[in-house]
């Protein structure tokens, strides 16, 4: 059975397991749902008055890139996640922009450190995470 997430201002990762479980980041805790990051995301554009879609058209307009744009996930509180790969990519990570302190290279993967928050560390390069 798959569970529904609502992403919010605690929310600072989603990291996929593998295509059909997510784990979750957040600011006191860290859980697995049974849904994809993907469909996690999509879902919450939706909930929040738009489509990931239109979310990504309008950071395309924006910011005039095409590839693993930022996603505004809700306006009114701020949310603003963005991709470690292409978002079709069912490894891709979501990160919460507004969230993160600071973020260092350990090998071929990044520590990110947020706000008053863990650290995590995930598997994407350090100059993926810096180029973001």
């Amino acid at each position: 059975m798959e569970e529904k997430y609502e992403i919010n201002k605690s929310t600072l990762a989603l990291i996929p397991i593998d295509n059909n479980q997510t784990q979750i980041v957040e600011k006191l805790s860290t859980f697995i749902i049974n849904r994809s990051a993907r469909k996690i995301i999509n879902e919450n554009c939706r909930m929040y008055g738009s489509s990931y879609q239109g979310r990504y058209d309008g950071s395309t307009e924006l910011l005039g890139t095409k590839y693993k744009n930022p996603i505004i996930i809700s306006e009114i509180n701020g949310i603003i996640f963005f991709p470690t790969l292409s978002a079709r990519d069912a490894r891709c990570c979501w990160i919460c922009s507004n969230s993160i302190e600071n973020y260092e290279k350990r090998g071929l993967k990044t520590l990110i450190k947020f706000k008053k928050a863990s650290d995590v560390l995930i598997d994407c390069s350090y100059y993926i995470i810096d180029n973001q």
